[in-house]
């Protein structure tokens, strides 16, 4: 077992870092006492790889693409640095690439670079929607389109991120690091810095990505409530892609974690129309999203916010734990429906309920569209 190496992953199926077991032990002891070694360890900025340490502590910058690649590749991932870049390390599109097997770490499956196709069906049945034949291959590598997409959890294909930035010095710092050994070293120390901006953020992420699976489910909604409330599956599909990727342009927008945020307050969010705060809200003066999470209104204490009218829904990151989940899909329909200009009053008028309960809302919601199905 001394002999073997560990790898240690998050909850969002990104490598934190690999380690090495050593026994410590002598003729007296009757246990074995294990102390585990860190050999590599990884850096994060919020999603993104940006150093690793080795066993020394030493830093050492990482720069990927806007796919999150470390190397050269061809598109669908095939090796292209000379020489080949060592094994058991983030190589192609956010995957480790295994030493043993030669295939790239997908969270939920395997991926073969030489095959271009992943090892295992798409178990996310939501992926493949009868509208779109490309999504019919439930081996295909993002729909056959690496130039443009990656599949980080080997599930779905989310638009790359990237994550740029211009760090800007001033005369004395760039006399400073004037030199190439001086620039590379302070490429480290800025990679330090980004990641210590970013520790944290991991779990929040994970949060966000369920609640985006959540509304990728309720895609090409059959259900009478769109006629009820006088809604084309067109409009009701552009409202869920503006939620999934943000709208460009609007700032602010999509689904976002705000169970810990102080800089936004819920005026803030409706100042462009007084409707739809419930007056219980107005009560509190002003308070923030993080605020309204931590300490409720009205008695109630929500699980998520959808901004009316707007294309935003900030939800209390914890209670989305998972992706597959009828209630949690029921409450993101319910906080949809605010975004697109329906108040609480309006919404409870229309599915002719009685009272200000806001779960009668998500289990009508759940009946009427049998979401059910959704999580079989």
């Amino acid at each position: 077992m001394s002999s073997d190496s560990f790898s240690l992953f998050g909850i969002d199926g990104k490598m934190i870092g690999t380690y090495t077991a050593g026994a410590n032990w002598n003729n007296t002891q009757t246990q074995i006492q294990l102390s585990f070694y860190s050999t590599t360890q990884r850096v994060y900025f919020g999603s993104k790889l940006v150093a690793t340490l080795d066993w020394q502590g030493y830093q050492h910058g990482v720069v990927q693409d806007r796919l999150e690649s470390v190397g050269k590749y061809y598109p669908f991932g095939e090796e292209r640095n000379s020489p080949p870049l060592s094994n058991d390390q983030l190589k192609f599109a956010t995957y480790t690439r295994d030493s043993s097997t030669g295939l790239d770490y997908a969270d939920q499956r395997y991926y073969a670079s030489t095959f271009g196709r992943f090892m295992s069906a798409d178990a996310y049945q939501a992926s493949g929607v009868p509208s779109d034949p490309a999504s019919w291959n439930r081996y295909a590598y993002v729909q056959d389109d690496p130039v443009n997409y990656q599949d980080p959890q080997g599930l779905y294909i989310p638009p790359p991120v990237s994550l740029n930035f211009t760090i800007i010095l001033t005369p004395a710092l760039a006399a400073l690091y004037a030199t190439n050994y001086q620039l590379a070293y302070s490429a480290n120390a800025i990679a330090a810095m980004l990641a210590l901006a970013g520790q944290g953020r991991g779990s929040v992420s994970s949060y966000v990505q369920n609640a985006q699976s959540l509304a990728r489910k309720l895609k090409n909604l059959d259900c009478d409530v769109l006629g009820i409330f006088n809604i084309s599956g067109q409009a009701w599909n552009n409202n869920l892609d503006n939620l999934i990727n943000g709208t460009p342009g609007q700032s602010g927008s999509g689904i976002i974690d705000g169970s810990s945020l102080q800089t936004v307050h819920v005026f803030d969010l409706w100042g462009h129309t007084s409707s739809g705060v419930p007056d219980s809200i107005k009560a509190l003066g002003n308070p923030t999203i993080g605020d309204v999470f931590r300490n409720g209104y009205g008695g109630d204490k929500p699980d998520a916010i959808g901004v009316y009218n707007y294309p935003t829904i900030y939800i209390n990151g914890s209670v989305f734990t998972s992706g597959n989940d009828m209630a949690n899909i029921a409450l993101m329909m319910h906080e949809i429906l605010h975004t697109l200009g329906f108040t609480h009053e309006q919404i409870m008028d229309k599915l002719k309920l009685t009272g200000t309960n806001t779960g009668a809302i998500n289990e009508n919601l759940g009946q009427r569209c049998h979401l059910e199905k959704l999580v079989q």
